[in-house]
């Protein structure tokens, strides 16, 4: 990954755009809106509880080029007070790409009995926890309880997440059969920050722990 430029936000602009963020589709949704949202540094990644089961080799690659580029001008996307928008240059094609890099979000959810739920950053987390104990993270307090989060805490934990090469038929597992009403869409308010994981007609998922089929 080549970088061609970037721009350092700082934290009153993340938490800015975090308030903007809306369920996919619904606009009128800005859930985080009235949220407490907080920028904590050196959060134990050990009490962070995550929904998915598996990261992506791709996916685990792709972030390390990316921190291993930004690390060259001293900035650690492990330890961001902020976010970061990204212009670079793939190496395979010269390809330009335009991507925010964000910490991870995590909502205090209470549906779940106010645990520290993940809601976007896996792969960072995962990645910073080879390195550290810690790493910063947006917390967010007192979001609409009708609009839980879409999946439920994988938990297993760390020991039954899967490294893999290919997205898995279970991914999550769904609070509900239609989890998309629930679905954050952090590309409503940052550039690029989430990528879809598959293009297939039918996906297995798992809603409450019964597997179940669904079409796209």
């Amino acid at each position: 990954m080549i970088i061609e430029k970037f721009e350092y936000f700082n934290t009153d602009h993340l938490v800015e755009r975090l308030r903007k963020m809306h369920i996919k589709g619904r606009p009128d949704l800005t859930i985080y809106r009235d949220a407490r949202i907080t920028l904590e540094e050196d959060y134990p990644i050990e009490q962070v509880v995550f929904p998915q089961y598996y990261v992506l080799e791709k996916d685990l690659e792709e972030i390390t080029l990316c921190r291993r580029a930004l690390m060259e001008y001293g900035v650690d996307i492990f330890r961001l007070r902020g976010f970061v928008r990204v212009w670079s240059r793939r190496q395979d094609n010269g390809q330009m790409q335009v991507f925010d890099v964000t910490p991870p979000v995590v909502e205090i959810s209470q549906a779940d009995g106010g645990i520290p739920l993940l809601n976007d950053g896996m792969h960072r987390l995962y990645l910073a926890r080879q390195e550290s104990p810690a790493m910063n993270l947006v917390i967010v307090e007192g979001v609409d309880p009708r609009y839980p989060y879409y999946a439920l805490p994988n938990e297993g934990g760390w020991d039954s997440l899967q490294r893999c090469r290919e997205v898995p038929d279970i991914k999550k597992n769904y609070r509900i059969a239609d989890y998309k009403s629930l679905f954050r869409d952090f590309n409503t308010c940052f550039l690029n920050v989430t990528q879809p994981r598959t293009t297939k007609k039918i996906d297995r998922i798992k809603v409450q722990g019964q597997q179940v089929a669904q079409g796209r």
